[in-house]
């Protein structure tokens, strides 16, 4: 039998993952936001992944594009149309 030392322990651990991989997964994510936004000549003017507040993580890129998304022709086919103005 596992003493409650040992359960709090592992509590901890666990819990120390689950914050670890939340994190991972924001930075890893919110970081292909910029790398597409850099792909299509935008400037990044913000990453903010604000571990204690997950839902305002976000990347603000700023410059001269637009990306229309469009799969109105080919349903489950999603396009991507980049214009520049």
């Amino acid at each position: 039998m596992i003493s409650t030392v040992g359960r709090l322990k592992f509590a901890g651990f666990l819990l120390l993952t689950a914050m670890a991989v939340t994190l991972a997964y924001t930075t890893l994510h919110e970081g292909g936001h910029a790398l597409a936004g850099l792909a299509f000549g935008g400037r990044i003017t913000e990453f903010n992944v604000n571990f204690f507040n997950l839902l305002h993580a976000h990347v603000s890129i700023a410059g001269e594009y637009r990306i229309v998304l469009t799969s109105r022709k080919s349903p489950g086919i999603l396009k991507v149309y980049i214009r520049t103005p």
